[in-house]
């Protein structure tokens, strides 16, 4: 290392210290990021799995996305709006032949806001949710009258269900 020539004010000294931190510094980053590469035991994977976006189902995802329902719209701007989480939302995600309301990728978590339509594709849901399953990706529902009338309720249930998650990803 090269070394300056000391001065009235210590400088030098002062800055060959404040290297030899930066380098230790960044020997410690490049340990942790080594160990953010592994995978651990308890059949996670770190890195989210990579989900393919289906094009065929685009269209429709960036209509409901213009024109979201009331309950979708209170649900977005009231808690996932702006990373109002600490986690990043998507809404109207396309996964496979699906369309989730809203999606984080980082959790694998999946918000379902149910209303009416719903109540007649039970099988379907039902299917999906398997599916969602496999590919370790967890589904919450909420219905309508519960984000329109019960919003803190909801609240308290949405940062619980994240909380919850965090431990079982280790994040």
């Amino acid at each position: 290392m090269r070394t300056f020539p000391l001065d009235k004010g210590g400088r030098g000294i002062c800055f060959i210290l404040i290297l030899k931190f930066c380098n230790a510094y960044l020997s410690w980053a490049y340990f942790l990021k080594d160990l953010s590469d592994m995978t651990f035991q308890n059949n996670y994977n770190q890195n989210t799995p990579f989900i393919p976006y289906n094009a065929a189902n685009r269209d429709y995802a960036r209509f409901n996305r213009k024109n979201p329902t009331k309950a979708e719209y209170i649900f977005w701007n009231s808690f996932l709006k702006k990373d109002k989480t600490w986690f990043r939302f998507v809404r109207q995600k396309t996964l496979w032949g699906f369309i989730a309301d809203f999606y984080c990728s980082k959790l694998l978590l999946v918000i379902e806001i149910d209303g009416w339509y719903h109540k007649k594709t039970l099988e379907e849901d039902k299917d999906r949710e398997i599916w969602m399953q496999e590919q370790w990706i967890k589904t919450v529902r909420f219905t309508n009258e519960e984000v329109l009338y019960h919003l803190d309720w909801v609240e308290i249930t949405l940062q619980e269900i994240i909380a919850e998650r965090k431990l079982e990803l280790w994040l």
